[in-house]
């Protein structure tokens, strides 16, 4: 579980990715953010929010060698070198630029942070943050004068939801780190570049992540047995994986006779 009430953001930069089939280019900063404090705490808002509720966590991954793995090297430097932040956020914004390829996605500014305080499973460490915001919304602008009000529009991002995220926490490096993401803009194809292609990460070994393939597991089995097996009888067996799921250790051939129960169904499902 994450918690971000006392983290700080120690520094922050931005740098503007296109999208490099449309030839779009990138606009890369060479100094972090100058925030005060009003500023830093609406930040830190639309940082924080997506991820206070996240359980389902990832790790870096490569076929056969972590270390090479592009983001997981630039995150490791980082860490490693707090002075290098700016120039290997740099690189982080040419990376997602060469994986930017799908025409449908939309470029944004990319704002790289350095987090420190944050909190996830009773252990404080820094994080890196990576952020797209893709989406603009228009915002009214009132103005007084004399006799009333002016109004004015300007185009501008939304604290209230990230586009793209990911939170990389300074914990379990040699297993390509904790790292929580999330995806609020493209549900297709194009997707999986945040995901697959910049990140590359996998789901986390850990016990949520089995218990979620478990319980999906039951439920693709339970939607494919034959209209003898009724609706009612079909909610049974997912009502019991789920309190089979509550056991602090779980064993496949105990489970799989305690939901299904009849030895062919039993069978069938640890095939």
């Amino acid at each position: 579980m994450i918690q971000l009430y006392d983290a700080h953001i120690q520094e922050c930069i931005v740098h503007w990715v296109g999208n490099k089939t449309n030839d779009e280019g990138m606009r890369l900063s060479k100094e972090p953010l100058t925030m005060n404090e009003v500023t830093m705490k609406a930040l830190s808002n639309y940082f924080y929010k997506p991820f206070v509720a996240k359980e389902y966590f990832y790790s870096f991954y490569h076929q056969t060698n972590i270390d090479l793995n592009t983001m997981y090297s630039y995150i490791k430097e980082i860490f490693t070198d707090n002075n290098s932040f700016c120039e290997v956020s740099s690189d982080i914004a040419r990376f997602l630029y060469e994986q930017s390829i799908h025409p449908r996605i939309r470029g944004g500014e990319l704002y790289v942070a350095y987090i420190n305080n944050c909190l996830i499973d009773g252990k404080y460490t820094e994080a890196i943050g990576l952020f797209k915001s893709e989406s603009k919304d228009t915002f009214l602008m009132l103005h007084q004068n004399d006799v009333g009000f002016e109004i004015s529009s300007e185009s501008g991002v939304s604290i209230n939801k990230v586009d793209k995220g990911c939170l990389i926490f300074n914990i379990e490096k040699e297993n390509g780190y904790i790292v929580a993401v999330v995806d609020n803009t493209n549900k297709g194809a194009e997707a999986k570049y945040w995901t697959d292609d910049f990140l590359h990460v996998c789901p986390r070994k850990d016990s949520f992540n089995q218990t979620q393939n478990m319980l999906s597991l039951c439920k693709s089995f339970v939607s494919q047995l034959p209209g003898e097996n009724g609706k009612v009888e079909k909610a049974t067996y997912m009502n019991r994986s789920v309190e089979a799921l509550k056991e602090e250790s779980v064993n496949i051939n105990t489970f799989a006779e305690r939901v299904f129960e009849t030895p062919k169904l039993v069978s069938e499902f640890k095939q």
